[in-house]
């Protein structure tokens, strides 16, 4: 069946342009209880809220306003942010105020650097974690600072080189459950006495999402056409979805599409159901003047079944990508700096209040609703 989606918040927020472009100059923070909007503007990070409203937290100077950092990181609680520059990382207030410099040995071919954070004690004592420049070029360092930017503990572990992205995976109670060398394996770890221990390696090639609850991620190994969804941090597999698991092109919900493809995309809409996209190529000669064909379409899954639930039928146009914030709402982008938010819920009231005419907070205006056809999309009808 084809689900019919609420359209409750529509944003105008300068930069959004940038969200969704692989730039580094828009994306989702999604680890704390409100999703987060970043902006990665040329003078400063701004950071929007998207809670019942819409509003800027904080804005953070840039440390070289001239150059671009590389990774950027924001502690949980708004306090400071970290950029990363050619030969340092660098934590900047609020006000501008640089509280700490952590140097080193300068890129070269590594990877552009990692920040990350983590909470310790029952005061929940911030702990940043930065990836270093490894001499080692088949191994991977990260330093653990505190909070006024001393070190804390050197992490050198057996896996990644400079060159592969390595992150970390939290569990549901804070502590360290994975690490994880893109395009590799992921490998169990532990903190012990402060420092990393690896445990088994996992096959998990690409962790694409991760539940609101931690306790699940989304997968794909690079080399099938298939998402996985698993239970964190046992790995365990849950559910696998392949193209066959839609309805057949031309028959039902997919009359939409000729030949689709599942894309490496979505992510867990709430806990318990996922959303994710197909895309189909465009053909001229078959899909000009064809007003029922897709580009794209956004289906949601049942992850406690594995089922598909449906399409979403956007009431307009169709929307090529989908973002979830993991509390039953989505993103999806327009042209320009607008953003428009869904629900799947059957009435608006049931959803969270994400702005609009009243609702739109500081930095942030509503939007009129402005076809996409700029982009060379089709319209729905």
């Amino acid at each position: 069946m084809t689900i019919s989606p609420q359209l409750i918040g529509r944003y105008e927020i300068p930069g959004a342009r940038g969200f969704g472009s692989g730039s580094g100059e828009a994306w989702l923070n999604r680890t704390g209880p409100v999703p987060q909007l970043l902006i990665n503007g040329p003078d400063a990070l701004f950071v929007h809220e998207l809670g019942q409203d819409v509003h800027l937290r904080a804005t953070f100077p840039r440390p070289l306003p001239e150059k671009k950092a590389g990774s950027i990181g924001v502690a949980p609680d708004c306090s400071f942010a970290v950029f990363t520059t050619d030969t340092a990382y660098i934590a900047v207030a609020p006000d501008g105020t640089h509280l700490w410099q952590h140097p080193h040995i300068g890129w070269g071919r590594c990877s552009r650097g990692y920040v990350d954070f983590s909470l310790h004690g029952p005061d929940h004592t911030i702990r940043t974690w930065l990836r270093m420049p490894s001499e080692t070029p088949d191994r991977t360092l990260f330093h653990t600072l505190n909070e006024a930017g001393h070190l804390v503990t050197r992490h050198e572990l057996p896996i990644g080189a400079n060159v592969q992205q390595v992150s970390l995976r939290w569990r549901p109670d804070g502590d360290l459950g994975s690490v994880h060398v893109s395009g590799r394996a992921s490998y169990r770890a532990t903190l012990a006495s402060g420092r990393i221990f690896l445990g088994e390696r996992v096959d998990v090639k690409y962790i694409h999402a991760t539940a609101p609850s931690r306790r699940g991620i989304m997968t794909e190994d690079g080399s099938t056409p298939e998402l996985r969804w698993h239970r964190f941090p046992s790995y365990e597999e849950t559910v696998t979805l392949r193209i066959d698991d839609f309805p057949s092109p031309g028959t039902g919900d997919c009359t939409v599409h000729y030949e689709p493809q599942l894309m490496y995309a979505g992510g867990y809409l709430d806990e318990d159901t996922a959303l994710v996209q197909l895309s189909d190529a465009y053909d001229t000669a078959r899909c000009y003047g064809n007003d029922a064909w897709r580009e794209y379409s956004h289906w949601l899954v049942d992850l406690a079944t594995g089922t598909v639930r449906g399409r979403i039928a956007y009431p307009e146009w169709e929307e090529d990508s989908a973002w979830p914030l993991g509390d039953g709402t989505w993103l999806t982008r327009e042209r320009n700096d607008t953003l428009c938010r869904w629900t799947a819920r059957q009435t608006a009231s049931e959803a969270p209040a994400a702005g609009g005419d009243e609702g739109a907070g500081a930095g942030v205006r509503a939007a009129p609703r402005s076809s996409p056809r700029d982009r060379g999309r089709r319209h729905r009808r």
